[in-house]
């Protein structure tokens, strides 16, 4: 058919045709399913000059169609269809010999519920045909073009069979003469395939592709609005030319219904879209070179499609998957400052596209790389207290040292002034403690752990000597002094004076 002006031109993504060659933000049907549907034409034929009808011949045959399951309601998608291979017969009728087939002419039903936008021939799909060369036109129930035609035909120049003035194939028929596409004898053939665009009706409607079997008698066995008719020229031993008449519909038998090939060759379900919105979720911080999660919410929750983050109008990384609504991106930031980060989520065939508001990530500059150095004593005496120092570098103002005896924390943690903690404490136990130091980390600077020091801790029991002076001899009713002297000299404590095992006195104090 001719293409008007108002026609947008059609363009194959993906294996379906959109209107103006660029898909939609959001797809507008699912990727195209090709199937083929096997089936037999049952021919009535007819002889001119002869005797009239002849035997019936039945053609195993089919049709190719590839469609999108889903379309949106109201898009323009496209379906391709093509009539199977067949193959012309070398024999005739009454012993003759068949020279071709011609004015072959295919008719598909215009879906119900469908605006046509545009049919066209597909380029280099057709095979062993002769004569015109193939087109695709719009007609109505007589055959003829029309514009608000329910029929699309492939044909040579609408040139078809004459069904013996039974009419309704069309202005240009002939029953004893080639015309229009032909085929010849022992040639398997194939007529081309159609792209056919249209427009979806309403969301909940289905668009199904047919053969010519909905008008009138055209599913009828013999008719000549039967999706396929043909003329086939024949020759006696005397070169008498002899034409016969084929009107071809998909039944088996003539007494049968119509088989597969009457039946919808495919089901478009047209669906509705759904408009979504994006937003980004994850922080509003993170640090140069510390991998941070960035997180879009897509809602309603769709069944698939994909968020592309961006930082500013720069892609980062590649589109990521949406499960159950949501979208992760696992993200190291290069550079310090305010990003304005965003998420395009975009769309499905029932979800619409949708891009998120900006969301300003603030990046800081890595931390500060520290060292903290532990400072204590190699011994001490147990219930005796003693200083533990922590240096953390480079000096910082700023987080705490918490100090540890193994794993178990000493006190609390110590505020870091000027690089340095400091815990006085007391040792409860004696033996070998291993004491460590960690650093929290501060804004700008990172934690750290002190290397491992060893203290010995002994007890606070020390070992004493007395030494007793008195005189040799003495009077008795006369005083005389006993003196105990102890050491070391910093004992403490009582002494108390014995004579053979008998307390003299009372404990006497020592200084």
């Amino acid at each position: 058919m001719r293409r008007s002006s108002a026609v947008v031109v059609a363009a194959l993504v993906g294996g379906v045709l959109v209107a103006g060659g660029v898909a939609s933000a959001a797809p507008t049907s699912s990727p195209a399913v090709e199937n083929t549907i096997g089936f037999k034409l049952g021919c009535d034929g007819y002889e001119h000059p002869g005797l009239g009808s002849i035997s019936d011949e039945f053609h195993s045959t089919g049709v190719t169609i590839s469609a999108p399951e889903k379309v949106a309601a109201g898009s323009t998608f496209t379906y391709r269809v093509q009539p199977g291979a067949m193959t012309v017969p070398t024999s005739g009728h009454a012993g003759r010999s068949a020279i071709r087939w011609t004015r072959m002419k295919y008719d598909f039903d215009i879906p119900a519920g469908v605006s046509l936008v545009d049919a066209q021939v597909v380029a280099g799909t057709s095979s062993n045909l002769s004569g015109a060369a193939p087109s695709v036109i719009r007609i109505n129930d007589g055959g003829s073009p029309d514009a608000a035609g329910t029929h699309l035909r492939i044909s040579g120049n609408n040139q078809t069979a004459d069904s013996n003035g039974g009419g309704g194939n069309g202005p240009s028929t002939s029953k004893n003469d080639d015309g229009g596409i032909g085929a010849e004898a022992g040639k398997t053939f194939r007529l081309p395939a159609i792209d056919v665009t249209v427009i979806a009706g309403g969301a909940g409607s289905t668009v199904q592709p047919k053969l010519r079997v909905t008008d009138g008698n055209s599913g009828s066995f013999d008719s000549p609005k039967n999706a396929f008719t043909f003329l086939q020229r024949e020759k006696d031993v005397f070169t008498v030319a002899y034409w016969e008449r084929y009107n071809c519909s998909p039944h088996d038998s003539r007494s049968a219904g119509l088989n597969a090939g009457g039946q919808a060759l495919a089901t478009v379900n047209v669906v509705s879209q759904v408009a979504t919105t994006t937003a980004v979720t994850s922080g509003a911080s993170a640090t140069i070179g510390q991998s941070t999660d960035l997180i879009a919410q897509v809602s309603p929750a769709p069944t698939g499609g994909t968020v592309q983050f961006k930082d500013g109008g720069t892609d980062i990384s590649a589109p990521v998957a949406v499960v159950n609504g949501v979208a992760t991106l696992p993200h190291t930031f290069t550079a310090a400052g305010d990003h304005s980060i965003t998420a395009v989520y975009d769309g499905v065939l029932e979800f619409l596209t949708s891009t998120s508001p900006a969301r300003t990530v603030s990046v800081a500059a890595a931390d500060v790389q520290t060292t903290t150095a532990l400072t204590v004593p190699s011994s001490a005496v147990e219930q005796t207290s003693v200083a533990l120092t922590a240096n953390i570098s480079p000096a910082t103002d700023g987080g705490t040292v918490q100090f540890k005896d193994g794993g178990t924390d000493i006190g609390g943690p110590i505020a870091v002034t000027a690089g340095g903690a400091t815990l006085d404490h007391t040792f409860t136990t004696t033996g070998s403690h291993s004491i460590t130091a960690v650093y929290s980390g501060t804004a700008g600077f990172g934690g750290s752990t002190a290397q491992a020091q060893t203290i010995e801790i002994s007890s606070s029991a020390l070992s004493t000597t007395t030494t007793l002076q008195v005189p040799a001899a003495a009077i008795t009713g006369s005083a005389v002094d006993l003196t105990a002297t102890v050491a070391p000299n910093n004992a403490v404590g009582t002494v108390q004076f014995k004579s053979n095992g008998t307390a003299i006195g009372t404990p006497v104090a020592v200084s």
